[in-house]
């Protein structure tokens, strides 16, 4: 995975709190299975999105945009 993937929102959307779970049994935290490897960065932050609902098998995953710091 290059590295303009890694940093994309695409990626941090897809794997936001991805890097605390445990999906298989003797493989690290963070493990995709489908592709069969660890995530690149576990550490995602998100700056102007926050998850506002994500299904127990992680499907469906929905988020909304966090208000202005400062509004006029």
């Amino acid at each position: 995975m290059g590295i303009k993937h890694v940093v994309g929102i695409k990626y941090k959307l897809s794997y936001y709190r991805f890097g605390e779970l445990i999906t298989e049994y003797g493989k690290p935290a963070g493990y995709d299975r489908a592709r069969g490897v660890e995530i690149g960065n576990k550490d995602v932050k998100l700056e102007y999105l926050e998850e506002a609902f994500t299904t127990s098998n992680w499907i469906v995953r929905i988020y909304k945009v966090k208000p202005p710091n400062n509004r006029w």
